[in-house]
């Protein structure tokens, strides 16, 4: 399996533009992992204001889940340091932890 860095992960999630990807992370509530398939700046469902907290100080992105378990369409947030595997064109990657600066996409969530 290749591996990539945490911040080339985080580059790819931004430039994904929208489209569909999937990603492999532990909770950060119970450590358990979660396959998530998402995308990115979503704007449909939106019910308005502002975000409840800041993305980039929990180090969070925000994603919009396409395969919810619960049956819904909603809005999730992947948490970078505990990010694992990243699908990429069809293939999976390894993502091996480094230090980085986050950076959340622009515009509402």
């Amino acid at each position: 399996m290749e591996t990539i860095t945490t911040k080339d992960a985080i580059r790819f999630i931004q430039n994904t533009n929208g489209k569909i990807f999937a990603c492999k992370f532990r909770k950060r509530t119970d450590g358990t992992l979660r396959k998530m398939v998402c995308r990115i700046n979503v704007k449909k469902y939106l019910k308005g204001g502002p975000p409840p907290y800041d993305f980039k100080a929990h180090n969070l992105i925000p994603v919009f889940e396409m395969s919810p378990s619960e049956g819904k369409l909603q809005y999730r947030c992947v948490p970078v340091d505990n990010l694992e595997e990243l699908e990429i064109r069809g293939v999976w990657v390894k993502v091996i932890p480094v230090q980085h600066e986050l950076f959340v996409p622009e515009g509402p969530y």
